[in-house]
């Protein structure tokens, strides 16, 4: 059995040249989602890769916010103080 490609890995171009590909977040969760569906990570390990990543991209969205980030998000604890009284 062959294993799925990892992101991030090399490969050929349609005109036979090679490239290293740098995948976006939404690859990423779909690789880690993919090994994970396969059997290829338990449980476990799927808990203990998102308590190492999630703190640090969690600090990188504060640092990359916009005031229309934060605005959408007092919306959105409105809504929600909203529907629980």
């Amino acid at each position: 059995m062959r294993l799925p490609r990892s992101p991030g890995s090399a490969g050929r171009g349609i005109h036979g040249g090679s490239f290293v590909a740098h995948p976006g977040s939404d690859k990423m969760g779909e690789w880690v989602v993919n090994y994970f569906r396969v059997g290829l990570i338990t449980p476990e390990e799927l808990v203990d890769f998102r308590q190492t990543l999630e703190p640090a991209l969690a600090a990188l969205a504060v640092e990359r916010r916009t005031k229309k980030d934060l605005e959408a998000i007092r919306a959105l604890i409105d809504e929600i103080d909203q529907g629980v009284r």
